[in-house]
């Protein structure tokens, strides 16, 4: 049996939440596995969903996993899924990681916040929508943001957030 399938067994939920499959996440959470469980790696379930082929699986996965798992964190890095679905530009994932409780302003072991991350992005203005998105969550209360309603952002053409609305 090779490393991956001894890999799938012992973690079902994680690489369920890595292959987008939200309805097998949702099942599996139910059925009692840990999505802030950290699989050998120190990833949670979160980590894996913001490693999905798209943002929009990402963002679905990521908004049937419990709240928790938001806030887990890697231990080789020190990221959170918030750096991780930023760093991949998946702003969908972001924005769900972010009404789960989120903590924007968290520092991986660089001491960057996803903030950072999102600077980072290229063009350029990826950064910006994504620091836009960030800091806008920052000043909201977080009860606020993660019941709803939901904040409503003005778009560019391209889709991503400029301010509120």
């Amino acid at each position: 049996v090779s490393r991956a399938v001894r890999w799938e067994q012992r973690y079902p939920l994680h690489a369920a939440a890595r292959t987008g499959s939200a309805s097998v996440v949702l099942r599996l959470a139910r059925g009692g596995h840990d999505a802030c469980a950290a699989d050998d790696e120190g990833w949670s379930a979160a980590h894996y969903a913001c490693w999905c082929e798209t943002d929009g699986e990402a963002a679905e996965v990521l908004r049937v996993l419990p709240a928790a798992a938001a806030r887990t964190r890697e231990p080789h890095s020190g990221g959170f899924p918030l750096h991780f679905a930023l760093g991949r530009g998946y702003f969908a994932a972001a924005r769900a990681l972010l009404e789960a409780g989120a903590e924007p302003g968290e520092r991986n072991n660089e001491g960057d916040t996803a903030a950072d991350v999102a600077k980072e992005l290229r063009p350029p203005d990826e950064g910006e929508a994504a620091a836009t998105l960030l800091a806008l969550c920052a000043r909201m209360r977080p009860e606020r943001y993660c019941r709803g309603p939901y904040v409503v952002l003005r778009v560019r053409r391209s889709g991503l957030p400029l301010e509120p609305a």
